[in-house]
């Protein structure tokens, strides 16, 4: 069935599938879905504008670096080199790392900002352009956790969840207690999936320093089916046929119990 979110999202993994390979001006400049002749459906039809290829002239580490780093030695930890093609979406995925030292003293909002001058392509190809990017890094404010929270638990009862938190309530906000909790949490063997983030409280009472901040430490989870239904028939010489059978659950009732039974007959 046709669902207008989908094309939406077909629209940004396109651009998305353009921009890795350094068509950094391809958009989608037009959409038609009109009725096939017969009425028997639709045709989608995604118009794209691909534009020049880039190349990347030069990658600059700037700004608000964690004491010790150098600009340059953190340039060498990006993989993308110097007159490759301009992949911005790799680059960025890339570069994110670089911003753990600041997220472990506290600051989870610590980002790049992207400044980008446009030049002639290093290999002096016709129909391509060079660029050339500065990575400007911002710590942003320093946090601390106001509450640490579960979403997406549906047949669990959050405390469950919420025992397994490394997050501290009233402390100062780090990364790597985040990452432990997403571990205990995938640990506990009640879920697919857990994904933390820090998210910015913007309406609380609590009066905070000047560049700090207030955060909820969010945990989306994903659940996995725990219970279990065995049963087994085989033959005895003497009894005949033997029935056993095994149910169990290891979230029995969604607290996190486990409770296992067995009959034979």
């Amino acid at each position: 069935l046709y669902h207008r979110p989908n094309l939406d999202q077909d629209q940004q993994r396109l651009d998305n599938n353009y921009n890795k390979r350094g068509f950094l001006e391809a958009r989608v400049a037009d959409t038609r879905v009109p009725a096939s002749s017969d009425k028997s459906g639709l045709q989608v039809t995604l118009a794209v504008v691909e534009g020049d290829q880039y190349e990347l002239s030069s990658l600059t580490i700037a700004g608000e670096l964690p004491a010790g780093s150098d600009a340059a030695a953190l340039r060498e930890q990006i993989a993308s080199k110097d007159g490759a093609i301009a992949d911005l979406v790799t680059l960025q995925t890339l570069a994110d790392p670089l911003l753990d030292p600041w997220r472990e003293q506290g600051f989870p909002f610590a980002r790049f900002e992207q400044q980008l001058a446009v030049g002639p392509p290093p290999s002096g190809k016709e129909g391509q352009k060079g660029i050339a990017i500065t990575l400007v890094m911002v710590k942003g404010p320093q946090a601390t956790v106001r509450d640490g929270r579960i979403s997406g638990n549906k047949g669990t009862m959050p405390h469950v969840f919420l025992r397994e938190l490394e997050v501290k309530t009233g402390q100062r906000y780090v990364h790597s207690d985040l990452k432990r909790s997403e571990m205990n949490l995938l640990q506990s063997g009640l879920l697919l999936s857990a994904q933390g983030r820090a998210i910015p409280v913007t309406s609380d009472a609590t009066p905070m320093p000047e560049g700090a901040a207030l955060v909820d430490v969010e945990f989306a989870v994903q659940e996995t089916t725990t219970w279990l239904l065995s049963p087994a028939f085989f033959g005895d010489a003497n009894e005949g046929v033997i029935f056993i059978g095994v149910i169990g659950d290891r979230n029995l009732l969604g607290t996190g119990l486990q409770g296992f039974a067995s009959v034979q007959s």
